[in-house]
């Protein structure tokens, strides 16, 4: 196998950190595979093409000239207070002569390897393609995806009116004023399950290019206050796209403040634009939102991560990461009462096997994926019910299980 790879790359230098001046080309590379002729992918992902972050930019060139890239920006997620270390995976890309060689393949297991090296035990891909699933990585979490025309919010502002628990009177609405950037900032770091954003990085983040288009569209902010203008209770991040017939299609990307004002942000929105599609994604434990929706007859479907695959690089570090919030939510901590462990398969080229163990019982997991859906969510009730019928093993995993994940939102690499 590994003389045949070297064959099969041949000259080619690599996996290797990206250098500050490859920088550009870099830039080059990803926008013309992601977004031929459209905005600089350095633009619209200024983090991750940062030159503080080149070191997390892999690559494999030929005679100086970078031919396959992936990117990789280290992030943390907050859980409710408790901090998980991911890596975000995006821009993953090979130029066409160089393509079937393998060489994104590489470049991603160099990342998942430089990842567990440095104990970051999530990595979360922007895709689906096979072969991040070939890798072990899988669709998981727990979300709802909301797709509804203009009519139906329309119908869901008129039955709120009627409510007479609901309060829209007061709320105005305007677009984004540099004076926000720390008000906006801080409705953010409210969220109970989010990403760590310094406010430097949302700055960075926010998008001050009006005549270009963000992912295919043009995106802005949207504030909601009540009383003087300063007084903000709530933000929605939009971006709309012409779609097929020339009507428009408005995806909300992230909201963060008070869930009322957030409707009525959207319901001013929609009645600016006059979409013909909105959408938008609910994290499963954003309950306060879901149920405020259902109750004016909005309901979504259940999914994972949209547009995301998830990797575990090591499920005991996973494990002591997330010790404080298993801990906090069952009483009991990894490491202590709990732990993962992997059993080599029954024959050569079989999938590895895993056993949680929980106090003195354990349960075995058939593959990487499966336990990935376990602990993330989107395993299917069938398949819990087999892994863990009853005791104490069930009751640990009714506890700690799902943990949540935010909707990346301006953190999409």
């Amino acid at each position: 196998m590994v003389g045949a790879w070297a064959e099969e790359v041949g000259n080619l230098e690599g996996p290797r950190s990206l250098t500050v001046e490859e920088l550009p080309e870099a830039i080059a590379l990803s926008t013309e595979v992601f977004d031929p002729g459209g905005t600089s992918m350095g633009l619209q992902f200024p983090l991750l093409f940062s030159p503080d972050n080149v070191e997390e930019l892999r690559v494999f060139s030929e005679g100086g000239r970078v031919v396959s890239l992936v990117g990789c920006l280290h992030q943390t997620i907050l859980i409710e207070g408790h901090p998980l270390p991911v890596g975000s995976i995006g821009s993953v890309c090979t130029r066409p002569e160089y393509r079937g060689r393998g060489l994104a393949r590489r470049l991603v297991c160099d990342v998942f390897r430089r990842l567990e090296a440095v104990e970051i035990p999530l990595a979360l891909i922007s895709g689906d393609r096979g072969l991040y699933k070939q890798l072990g990585c899988v669709e998981a979490g727990c979300f709802e995806r909301f797709e509804f025309t203009r009519e139906d919010w329309v119908g869901l502002l008129s039955r709120r009116k009627k409510d007479e628990r609901a309060s829209p009177d007061g709320v105005s609405f305007r677009f984004f004023d540099e004076r926000d950037l720390p008000l906006l900032h801080e409705l953010y770091r409210r969220e109970p399950v989010r990403f760590f954003r310094s406010l430097d990085q949302f700055d960075r983040l926010i998008w001050r290019h009006p005549g270009l288009k963000r992912l295919f569209g043009d995106e802005r902010i949207v504030v909601a206050y009540r009383g003087r203008p300063e007084q903000v209770s709530a933000y929605v991040i939009t971006r709309a796209r012409t779609i097929q017939g020339g009507s428009t299609r408005v995806h909300i990307v992230e909201y963060a403040g008070s869930r009322e004002d957030i409707i009525d942000v959207i319901g001013s929105v929609i009645e600016e634009i006059s979409p013909s599609v909105i959408t938008f994604t609910v994290p499963a434990q954003d309950i306060q939102f879901l149920r405020l929706l259902n109750a004016y007859d909005l309901s979504g479907s259940r999914c994972t991560l949209p547009g995301h695959t998830l990797y575990v690089t090591n499920f005991r570090t996973l494990l002591e990461r997330l010790s404080s919030y298993i801990e906090e939510r069952t009483g009991m901590r990894p490491g202590r009462d709990v732990f993962a462990v992997g059993e080599s398969g029954a024959s050569e080229g079989e999938e590895m096997r895993w056993t949680l163990r929980v106090g003195d019982e354990q349960v075995e997991i058939r593959s990487r994926q499966h336990l990935t859906r376990l602990i993330f969510g989107g395993i299917t009730s069938e398949h819990f019910e087999g892994v863990a019928p009853r005791g104490r093993a069930r009751r640990f995993l009714e506890r700690a299980f799902p943990v949540p994940l935010p909707v990346p939102g301006l953190n999409y690499i």
